[in-house]
């Protein structure tokens, strides 16, 4: 029998110390909740409990109100230093933005304004001799990264294929592409053969438009006359769509104007949404030929457009 007390003396022991925690558990959590939940103000006990003495007393040996929620009480008494519940906070007022229309998308260029017009580039591997050759306000250029145009209106940024990004000041970034090139003509080869001429740079209007001012153009009737001979290419250069203005359609967009187009050679930019032509609203219907008809049937017009949010007069005289 001693041999086998001996064996499971451990659980006669384990049995007695849970014994004993169960006895001690009872007083040792009354003395800890009178401890934590004091008797509330005679007061609050009368307000709470009026004309219930029984309940008073129940009060008392509790150490708090009956019904009262202990983690409620915990919190509103403080015990261990806990905040109250903090106020809601007020919602921020709203910040006034302007419409999607008038907001470039973040990190999208927007294209350059300025009379700059990439005619090549030649691009390295490591980009130390990049260099890109331009016509700056009808004036030949060669240029390299870092190098400012037009008195410091705009510095060049980056030298890529078929691109280029400028700073401009008051701008931020914007970028310049490469003019599209008219496809070769067969000319008759003195061998007999077949061979390519040079090809010519954009449209035949470009060379027709002079710039008098930044929004003023004088055009050569008689080219544009000719431009206005191939409706089929003209309808191809820019297509028109409904333009929006502070969340409501207006005038008509000309997206897809490309550099080398005769709507760009009139500093036309894709984009832009054209509100009047001569006091006129423009058709969305082949909008872009409309407006070349327009300019070639007066001696002076004023387009009316928006351009990134903003209003912009450009005026033409056509002699």
């Amino acid at each position: 029998m001693s041999a086998l007390f001996k064996k499971y003396a451990w659980v006669v022991n384990l049995v007695a110390l849970a014994l004993l925690a169960l006895v001690a558990a009872g007083p040792l959590t009354d003395a800890i909740r009178a401890a934590l939940f004091r008797l509330p103000s005679a007061q609050r006990l009368v307000s709470a409990h009026a004309g219930d003495a029984d309940a008073v007393v129940q009060s008392n040996s509790l150490g708090r109100v009956r019904g009262e929620d202990p983690s409620a009480a915990l919190v509103e008494r403080r015990v261990f230093n806990l905040a109250g519940p903090k106020p809601p906070r007020a919602p921020p007022p709203p910040v006034p933005t302007k419409p999607a229309e008038e907001q470039p998308a973040r990190g999208v260029l927007v294209e350059s304004e300025l009379p700059i017009d990439l005619l090549g580039t030649l691009v390295s591997s490591g980009g130390e001799h990049d260099y890109a050759t331009l016509r700056v306000d009808g004036k030949p250029r060669v240029t390299q990264p870092g190098r400012t145009l037009m008195g410091g209106k705009a510095k060049v940024v980056k030298i890529a294929p078929g691109h280029i990004v400028l700073h401009e000041r008051g701008e931020g970034f914007t970028y310049v592409v490469l003019e599209e090139e008219a496809p070769p003509a067969p000319v008759a080869a003195r061998s007999g053969g077949v061979a390519s001429a040079p090809r010519a740079t954009g449209t035949g209007l470009r060379g027709a438009v002079q710039r008098q001012g930044p929004a003023a153009y004088r055009v050569d009737r008689g080219a544009l006359t000719r431009e206005l001979g191939d409706a089929a290419r003209l309808r191809r250069e820019a297509r028109s769509v409904v333009g929006h203005h502070g969340g409501r359609p207006v005038g008509t967009k000309l997206i897809g104007v490309r550099p080398g187009s005769a709507l760009r050679a009139l500093g036309i930019r894709s984009g832009d949404i054209v509100t009047a032509v001569g006091g006129q609203p423009l058709p969305q219907r082949d909008g872009a030929l409309v407006l070349l008809q327009r300019l070639a049937g007066a001696a002076r017009t004023k387009v009316e457009i928006i351009r990134r949010g903003r209003p912009k007069t450009l005026s033409y005289e056509v002699r």
